[in-house]
This record gives structure tokens, sequence and C-alpha cells, in this order.
């Protein structure tokens, strides 16, 4: 799955953890609209069509573990500056 991809690009290339909600928007916005009929009443997604609700479903679960696990790395990734504090000595060097 390329989901992952798409939001490690989107973090990667603008710096910035809220650009990885584009793609998902979009991912979004593309399946609300298949699920719309077209002009012929032709409709992409049906209640019987079990492969393109998995993948309604399984897009924005992936989006969400990935853009979590992004963010969350960054939070965790202690900062070359970080200070020491009371809970968190200072290393010992020998």
């Amino acid at each position: 799955m390329t989901n992952p991809l798409l939001v490690w690009f989107a973090i990667r290339s603008t710096g910035r953890p809220l650009a990885a909600l584009l793609p998902a928007g979009a991912w979004c916005v593309v399946w609300v609209l298949a699920a719309a009929p077209t002009t012929e009443r032709d409709l992409i997604l049906t209640d019987d069509n079990w492969v393109g609700l998995l993948t309604l479903l399984s897009g924005p679960v992936v989006f969400a573990v990935a853009i979590y696990r992004h963010v969350l790395r960054r939070q965790l990734a202690p900062s070359a500056n970080s200070k020491a504090t009371p809970l968190a000595p200072r290393s010992v060097e020998r």
C-alpha cells in the first residue's frame, strides 16, 4: 500500500506533520465521490461489493496509523539541545 508512503512524503517534503492530512483528505474526497451514483445511476460502491467496502474502510485506517506513527515518532525523539532535568539525569562520562 502506498498510503504510508504518501504520509511520509508529505511530512518529509514540507517538514510539517499537518501536511500528511492532504493526501488523507484527497483519499476521503475521492471515496465519498465514488459512493455517489453517476449520472447514469451506476454505483461503484455497493452493499454487496466487499472489496470496495474493505478498500473504503482500510484507506483511512492506514492513513491514521501512518500519521500517528510519524507524529508520535517526532514528539518522542530527543532533541540535540535538550537539557538534563531531575527526571532525566545527565549521563556520566568516563
